[in-house]
């Protein structure tokens, strides 16, 4: 990350993505930094392109509603201002789903397991695919873990990769200890997820193990019943930036996959969500302007999952009962021609 306030923040994700920013360390700083920028960009362009293959869901009337809700998403304006990876991140996760819908699950989970530099949004995503039973999907994902893993242990010395859960425990329960907060920029109310709501809402006035054990238990539970509604892709995403306990502003810009991809119907219901899907839209940048802090945007993610879904749900549901009942009439025929 760059900027000229704060300290250097520290490489802690696995070392294979290390890999990537080792080709820019052939150039300057600056030259770096602006390569780094063309690449986000770049990659924007594939991931509209990837998620676009449709239809314009709005219709004629909205064309230039798709691209106008990239530029206009705050995260994404400070995943380039920044230098983050989390559009890296994105166009993973988009290749995934676009490979998923496209029945192809075994090279959709090989993709998502290219993710795994940000384990903390993508582990919720395979839980909640697991409970799916896309088997096809966690094998594919099992593969590339290996692969990553091998390449991380590969590429730093033993002691690195042993201490490395260590460290990132450290700098959990240092996140209490302001010297700490600055050193690695933990700052959980600045986080729009869970863990940043508790902290935001409950601060001083109880104890962080506290805090953590609230984070845990609500997570679970909505991992729950994210499980139970059988959430179609575009809102497991939301669940995981939610559930995620490190998660910044910039990695928020996951939230176009759902932004793009979530159809509103023309039906006594779609006010509802058209509303919701406007306050995802908006409320990032009216929290940057207003300079409150972004926990407050997971109670926006938490009413955009509940308002938006109505026909996502009964579309998911709808898919499953086919499936079941494809499978029952196979298994009637085999018995018949047995």
């Amino acid at each position: 990350m760059v900027g000229k306030v704060g300290a250097n923040l520290p490489f802690i994700h696995p070392a294979y993505e290390g890999l990537l920013f080792a080709l820019f360390s052939f150039f300057s700083y600056k030259k770096a930094f602006w390569l780094f920028l063309f690449l986000n960009m770049a990659l924007l362009v594939l991931v509209f392109r990837l998620l676009m293959l449709p239809p314009i869901w709005m219709g004629e009337t909205w064309a230039a509603l798709p691209p106008m809700t990239v530029a206009g998403f705050l995260p994404v304006g400070i995943c380039l201002i920044q230098g983050q990876d989390s559009i890296l991140l994105l166009l993973i996760i988009a290749g995934a789903y676009a490979l998923q819908k496209g029945d192809r699950d075994f090279a959709s989970g090989l993709v998502l397991g290219l993710g795994m530099f940000r384990f903390q949004m993508v582990i919720p995503l395979v839980v909640l695919l697991c409970f799916a039973r896309k088997w096809k999907s966690l094998a594919g994902f099992a593969v590339t873990c290996f692969g990553v893993a091998a390449i991380s242990i590969a590429t730093t010395a033993p002691a690195s990769w042993m201490s490395y859960p260590q460290y990132l425990l450290a700098m959990s329960a240092g996140s209490q200890i302001e010297s700490e907060r600055l050193a690695h920029a933990i700052y959980p109310e600045a986080m729009p997820n869970l863990r940043g709501l508790f902290h935001f809402s409950l601060g001083e006035r109880v104890s962080g193990a506290t805090i953590q054990v609230l984070t845990g238990v609500t997570s679970a539970a909505l991992l729950g019943w994210a499980i139970v509604k059988r959430l179609p892709f575009e809102l497991m995403v939301i669940v995981a930036v939610l559930v995620s306990y490190h998660g910044q502003i910039h990695d928020s810009v996951l939230l176009l996959l759902p932004l793009l991809e979530c159809r509103i119907p023309a039906s006594s219901g779609a006010g509802k969500r058209l509303l919701a899907w406007s306050l995802l839209l908006a409320c990032p940048v009216l929290a940057f302007v207003l300079r409150l802090p972004y926990a407050v945007l997971s109670l926006v993610y938490l009413a955009f999952i509940v308002a938006m879904p109505g026909s996502l749900y009964n579309k998911a549901q709808n898919a499953h009962i086919e499936d079941e009942a494809a499978a029952s009439t196979d298994g009637t025929l085999r018995g018949q021609a047995g």
